[in-house]
């Protein structure tokens, strides 16, 4: 009995040794850490960076290893080393040569601590987890790294040459400023502007990826969209007046910021409400005051707190 016990044991443990992605292992780009490259010396100067292990990272490099190594359909060896929250083997690559500007043809689910605030990552925080992040083709370590809740990595790919906007990435949110926005990490933010970065930068195709609306649509940040303003953001006001205007906010310390902002549009001659959203359209379907409409406009009043007009009864909203 003993025997076949010792026999079933060995069997699992060789099947869960082969497992490919295994969930015992590091997963970036939706795979693991031993199958990220077929070269040898490309993937022991990784595991090296990987641990953490700076001075075999240089031994490696001086000996010919290549930091910028890449194959298709993998993803580059600084982001392997964000994935892994190797802070000392990410910044030994750097050191050693490695582009932050990088990026690979892989992607896929990835395991990245410390990416974004909680409206992406509440599901995890509560229930323990290190989340699983989607990793887009093209994305470079500069612009990953503008999620991240530890700026140091930001800074560092900076140091190192990261281009400030560069779109690297799928979605039209894939550069560092809008990324650091749509995660809502301020710091990043701040970090960006303050090295230069283009504040009005923005996606021609797909409308809505500015650094305020980002900001307020992710969650509610209207003291950081405020900021943008005072900081000289000034490249589509009216959007930015519309998603302030329909993002719905819980009573909190960002009410007074959404009110703050809303009169800053005001001030720069944006018209409340929008001639073409929800609360005007409310305005012709129930009975409102002219006196309540700046209080629907500030979120501290809803429309469906007011009577129907005759005849609308069955107009939305």
């Amino acid at each position: 009995m003993k025997r076949r016990l010792g026999v079933i044991a060995l069997v699992m443990l060789s099947i869960l040794t082969k497992m490919s992605c295994s969930v015992f292992e590091l997963r970036c780009g939706n795979c693991r850490l031993g199958d990220a490259y077929q070269d040898d010396i490309a993937l022991a100067l990784l595991k090296a960076a990987v641990d953490g292990d700076a001075a075999k990272v240089k031994k490696l490099v001086s000996e010919g290893a290549n930091p910028n190594y890449l194959e298709p359909g993998k993803i580059p060896m600084l982001i392997w080393t964000i994935c892994a929250d190797s802070f000392e083997g990410y910044k030994a690559l750097l050191e050693s040569g490695a582009d932050p500007n990088l990026g690979g043809t892989g992607d896929g689910l990835s395991e990245i601590k410390g990416y974004g605030e909680p409206i992406t990552l509440y599901r995890y925080k509560w229930h323990g987890k290190t989340p699983l992040i989607s990793l887009r083709k093209g994305m470079s370590a500069m612009v990953l790294s503008s999620a991240l809740s530890n700026p140091e990595y930001l800074r560092l790919a900076i140091k190192y040459g990261g281009d400030l906007n560069a779109k690297k990435g799928e979605r039209g949110y894939d550069r560092p400023l809008l990324l650091a926005a749509s995660s809502v990490q301020f710091d990043n933010i701040k970090i960006l502007i303050e090295a230069g970065a283009d504040i009005n930068i923005h996606d021609e195709k797909f409308l809505g990826n500015t650094a305020p609306e980002l900001v307020i649509r992710s969650y509610a940040r209207y003291d950081i969209a405020i900021w943008l303003l005072e900081k000289g953001y000034s490249y589509d006001l009216y959007n930015v007046g519309v998603t302030a205007e329909i993002r719905k906010i819980n009573p909190s310390e960002q009410q007074k910021n959404k009110e703050k902002l809303i009169d800053m549009l005001i001030a720069k001659g944006i018209k409340f409400p929008d001639p073409d959203g929800r609360i005007a359209k409310g305005l012709k379907t129930r009975q409102i005051p002219e006196s309540d409409v700046m209080d629907i406009v500030y979120g501290r009043k809803s429309i469906y707190q007011y009577p129907k007009r005759p005849g609308m009864e069955l107009v939305d909203p």
